[in-house]
């Protein structure tokens, strides 16, 4: 990896943490490395939070997920989008169950705007949820319209690359490096 991330944001759910994990691990940066970030959750529509039997997803805490074996989680990061309790008053942005696909993008902008942000030109990873995933990269591709994105159809566990030119205090425009490469997968799962 040419550029390694100094910095794993990851999803609560569980899965994500461990992805985030197998990540820190790779790059020998394990100490404190992953941070818990609310906005980065599964999209919260029945359809993906609502179990058969009707309960609802409910995220770990970041205390929770530690016990759990992720010592590799930042416990004193603070979440810069986090889920709000009541839709009514939710700030623009936060998730909250249950979300349209349109809120969904506005949530995705409001997150990778403040991470990028909270990241302070550090290099980036992000562990999140292919809904989340895919309305972030196209905020980050700039497209006014689905006809005008290079993005397509998003498999599920496959890496997606973007890069900036940060040179003499430029913020750049982001570029699409590498779009859903699922070839660390096993041939089945591609």
């Amino acid at each position: 990896m040419p550029h390694p991330p100094d910095v794993v944001y990851s999803s609560s759910l569980h899965r994500a943490v461990s992805t985030s994990q197998l990540i820190v691990h790779a790059i020998n940066r394990t100490k404190e490395t992953i941070k818990i970030e609310d906005g980065l959750i599964e999209w919260l529509t029945p359809s993906l939070t609502v179990e058969p039997d009707g309960t609802r997803l409910k995220p770990r805490t970041v205390q929770q997920l530690m016990e759990m074996t992720f010592t590799e989680i930042d416990p004193d990061y603070k979440s810069v989008n986090p889920i709000a309790i009541d839709q009514a008053n939710a700030p623009v942005g936060a998730p909250y169950f249950f979300e349209s696909e349109e809120y969904l993008m506005v949530r995705a902008r409001v997150t990778i705007e403040r991470l990028i942000d909270d990241a302070k030109g550090k290099n980036i990873c992000i562990v999140s949820h292919t809904p989340c995933a895919q309305a972030m990269a196209f905020y980050l591709e700039g497209a006014t319209s689905l006809a005008e994105s290079k993005i397509g159809p998003w498999p599920l566990g496959g890496i997606t690359t973007f890069s900036r030119s940060l040179e003499n205090g430029d913020s750049g425009k982001w570029e699409l490096d590498v779009y859903a490469d699922c070839s660390h997968m096993p041939g089945e799962y591609k």
